[in-house]
């Protein structure tokens, strides 16, 4: 039933975590759980369109206007 009808997600923020060390992110001995880097992103969906863009922190959700990544998708056309 979820899967068949899901329900609009109105507003949605959430991180994602970095590695520790930018300048070498492929490093295996630092464990990911010791970063303290976050990236954050928000997002919202209805059937049909879904909006995500990068965010400098849950506290810019907001801000409209702030650069930065951003994918959108509305029926056929996307951006």
């Amino acid at each position: 039933m979820f899967l068949s009808s899901p329900p609009v997600v109105e507003s949605l923020v959430f991180s994602e975590r970095l590695p520790p060390d930018p300048k070498t992110p492929w490093r295996t001995d630092i464990p990911l759980t010791t970063s303290h880097a976050f990236r954050y992103w928000h997002a919202r969906w209805q059937p049909g369109a879904y909006f995500l863009r990068g965010i400098e922190s849950p506290d810019t959700v907001a801000d409209l206007r702030m650069p930065g990544l951003l994918a959108v998708r509305f029926e056929d056309q996307c951006w």
